[in-house]
């Protein structure tokens, strides 16, 4: 992205707050707009009037809750697991979607009326078009899928949300694919910036801020509250999932849920600093509401300086996310994922979901039949693992990058494709 694409306003703003020596944390406290007071304000109200369903309705949770917790087929000898996408439930699974346009937030997380119970109380009443978004129906397919499906088959809907910008993603876009791959992601940072498992930029924590608000919004009509959540240990989908649920657990208070810090949840393994985790004890002591898996370490044994994971390699990384989640008892049909583009690209291709890059911030649902097979996994060969790429030109120390953080106008599809 050339310099010139910078505006002044943009660099003002950059140099105000960094320069300054401001901490980006406490500035997110300040940077709500009215507008987005005024929205805040809104689904407020929108989530006071789920909670008093809790307890009007006497259900365990106010947005409809688990519809089972079913864990491995029990009495059926199986080996192996296939995951395959349910089409026909959301428009990210279209082939005809336009990834690049699609709008989460105003498309109503991307849910259809074209699915069978959709239709059917279409048909009885076709007002209910104009009523919102079409939840309950939802809700009840997925229960009426469960309760027919053979004893080896389970529905799953998983809501992977990938985090909001963090440093890393600007400085990558500032300073350009090839110079971030080679030079500039192997160093903790440029002197002014950090980028070693970065902090949220005011744009990542604004987009995180926005899916709490569409999170509510959809919760108010008959979205499903996930039965359990999964982090990433990384400090930047950990703070977005702060600032996505953290108003709307409140309100639950003890029927809250707490994430689970998952290690393999993780961004690409290796080489990026921005990839490296802080220890177990500065996570849990910075996210105390948080729960880890059994046997998290401490210290992070899946970074190194040298060796980077492959894509081959990470899809085998989170296909064993998948497998551990799908065969935990304690996990509901519902279930939200907050990690990163990578990760998530990866669960999509275990899914063998269409190919669909996540922007920072966004979400998606995607349902998902889980059969458990006779037939033994075919093993699978992820090949060594990659090292950094060589610079073909010397990078050029330049002052603190202005705009960095700041929105720009680069389109979107170039925005996935440089943002890591």
């Amino acid at each position: 992205m050339a310099k010139s694409d910078l505006s002044t306003e943009s660099s003002d703003a950059f140099t105000a707050e960094f320069n300054n020596g401001l901490d980006i944390r406490k500035r997110r406290k300040n940077t709500i707009t009215v507008k987005t007071m005024l929205l805040y304000s809104t689904a407020f109200v929108l989530t006071t009037a789920a909670f008093v369903k809790l307890f009007t309705t006497g259900s365990s949770s106010p947005w409809g809750g688990s519809q089972g917790h079913r864990g491995p087929p029990k009495n059926i000898e199986w080996k192996s697991i296939k995951y395959s996408v349910v089409e026909g439930y959301f428009a990210q699974d279209e082939p005809e979607t336009d990834q690049f346009n699609f709008d989460y937030i105003n498309e109503d997380f991307g849910l259809l009326t074209t699915f069978d119970t959709a239709k059917k109380a279409l048909a009885e009443n076709p007002g209910l078009k104009d009523q919102g978004p079409m939840w309950k129906e939802f809700r009840q397919e997925i229960e009426q899928l469960n309760k027919d499906a053979p004893d080896n088959v389970q529905y799953k809907v998983f809501f992977l949300a990938r985090h909001g910008q963090a440093m890393h993603n600007a400085a990558s876009l500032y300073y350009g694919k090839e110079m971030w791959s080679c030079y500039w992601s192997l160093l903790d940072g440029n002197g002014t910036h950090r980028w070693d498992d970065p902090v949220l930029t005011a744009q990542g924590t604004s987009e995180a801020k926005a899916a709490s608000v569409a999170w509510q919004k959809q919760l108010s009509h008959g979205a499903p509250f996930p039965d359990n959540f999964f982090v990433s240990p990384l400090t930047r989908p950990a703070d977005t999932l702060m600032h996505t649920w953290s108003d709307i657990f409140t309100t639950l208070g003890r029927h809250a849920p707490r994430p689970i810090v998952t290690e393999n949840l993780r961004e690409t393994l290796g080489v990026h600093t921005c990839d490296r985790r802080k220890t177990k004890c500065e996570i849990a002591s910075n996210y105390p509401n948080f729960d880890f898996e059994p046997g998290f370490p401490d210290i992070d044994p899946k970074w190194a300086p040298v060796f980077r994971e492959t894509l081959p390699q990470r899809k085998e990384r989170l296909r064993k996310v998948l497998d551990s989640v799908v065969t935990n008892p304690k996990v509901g049909t519902f279930i939200s994922f907050t990690a990163h583009g990578g990760a998530i690209n990866s669960t999509m291709e275990n899914f063998g979901h269409r190919e669909w890059k996540m922007k920072t911030g966004e979400m998606i649902p995607v349902v998902v039949k889980v059969e458990f097979v006779k037939e033994k996994r075919p093993k699978v060969h992820v090949g060594p693992s990659e090292t950094a790429p060589v610079c073909t030109e010397m990078p050029t120390i330049v002052p603190p990058p202005p705009g960095l953080g700041e929105e720009d106008d680069e389109d979107e599809e170039q925005k996935i494709e440089n943002g890591a």
